[in-house]
């Protein structure tokens, strides 16, 4: 018997051999599903031999071959599936970190905003005091309060602007340093003004600190309470003095 291609072929050769595309050429490999012989599939490779009716072949089993490629194909999935976890959860990490992050911004410009509007607004004269009593800044209050700019509180010191307590015996820096709160003394004082007036003046002073807990400046809150003590030096008065007369009475003696 003799084959496609003019050879002569065994009737146990597989029926691949029988093809003309692969008998035509000098070698190549292919798949043999095993149907014609044993049922069991094989990688084959094959090559003819010039000037002989010969064909040399050698056939592994198709599972065994596969088998080793099968396993780096499944340990590069589970590499690839393991470094993609990785990426979206740094992706996700990245992404709540920046959104916590827009939060606090966020947040950061409206307590600023909240300051500033207190701080230009209030009510009350405001100083932000150094902890040599440099005066750091003053809002519009403070300067309407005491006749001066901006930019000349700056140049001045705390204690200068006390008309009856010159050098300060407080606060103890030291102290200022500790962690825990300290509570801080509140007075009434006698402010000088620019223009050399004299101005009673409820203060009280808290202290600002560093993330470290450490004093970072002192806040000053000036309030005007010259009608209060105008009002109380009135009643005083009159309460010593005859109201149609004007003169002193019993309880002036008295004391």
């Amino acid at each position: 018997a003799r084959s496609n291609n003019g050879q002569p072929a065994d009737l146990d050769t597989p029926a691949w051999l029988a093809l003309p595309a692969q008998a035509a050429a000098s070698s190549g490999s292919l798949v043999d599903d095993g149907t014609a012989s044993d049922g069991v599939a094989r990688l084959v490779s094959y090559r003819t031999m010039a000037d002989y009716p010969l064909v040399l072949s050698l056939g592994t089993g198709l599972a065994a071959t596969l088998a080793a490629t099968e396993q780096r194909r499944s340990s590069y999935l589970a590499w690839a599936l393991l470094a993609s976890s990785t990426l979206w959860c740094l992706t996700g990490l990245l992404v709540w970190a920046l959104a916590r992050q827009r939060r606090v911004a966020q947040a950061l410009r409206a307590s600023e905003a909240l300051f500033r509007a207190t701080f230009r607004q209030a009510a009350l004269g405001i100083a932000h005091i150094a902890l040599d009593w440099r005066i750091l800044r003053a809002n519009a209050k403070l300067c309407q309060l005491l006749g001066y700019s901006q930019a000349q509180l700056q140049q001045l010191r705390l204690p200068a602007l006390w008309a009856q307590t010159p050098q300060p015996p407080w606060p103890p820096w030291a102290e200022l340093d500790e962690p825990h709160e300290m509570a801080l003394p509140e007075s009434e004082k006698i402010y000088q003004c620019q223009d050399g007036t004299l101005l009673w003046v409820h203060e009280a002073l808290s202290v600002v600190r560093r993330s470290s807990g450490r004093a970072h400046f002192l806040l000053a809150m000036v309030q005007d309470i010259s009608a209060r003590k105008h009002l109380e030096a009135r009643l005083a008065h009159d309460a010593r003095h005859d109201a149609l007369t004007g003169l002193p009475n019993r309880l002036l003696f008295h004391d």
